[in-house]
Parts: C-alpha cells; sequence; structure tokens
C-alpha cells in the first residue's frame, strides 16, 4: 500500500495575499501579448501585469 505525500505540508506558512491583473481572468484563455511567438505564432511573449496586495517581499511584482 502506497501512500501519498503531500509536497506542501514541508513548507512554512505564508501570509495570504492577492493577485489581479488587467491582462489575465480565470477561466480564460490567455490573449496574444501573453502568449508565446516563439514557433511562429501570433504571441509576443510579454509577461502579464500581476499588481498585489500584501505580496512577500521575496516576490517580485510588476506594475
Amino acid at each position: 500500500m502506497s501512500r501519498e505525500i503531500d509536497p506542501y505540508s514541508f513548507l512554512p506558512p505564508v501570509p495570504a495575499y492577492s493577485l489581479r491583473s488587467a491582462d489575465i481572468a480565470d477561466g480564460q484563455a490567455l490573449g496574444i501579448t501573453q502568449r508565446s511567438g516563439i514557433f511562429g505564432g501570433p504571441g509576443q511573449d510579454r509577461s502579464p501585469t500581476w499588481p498585489g496586495t500584501n505580496s512577500p517581499r521575496l516576490h517580485r511584482v510588476s506594475r
């Protein structure tokens, strides 16, 4: 009988924070701007903006 291990159970707790983005939405496909153009597609390889609140200090947030 194998026992499943939760890899996140070993991480220390962190404060909650929220993210919002005008570039992407939950359950929606990425726009052309955020898609990759590496294989000749129409993508632009741009990261979405992620302004957040209470973000961890070591996490870089684009503004």
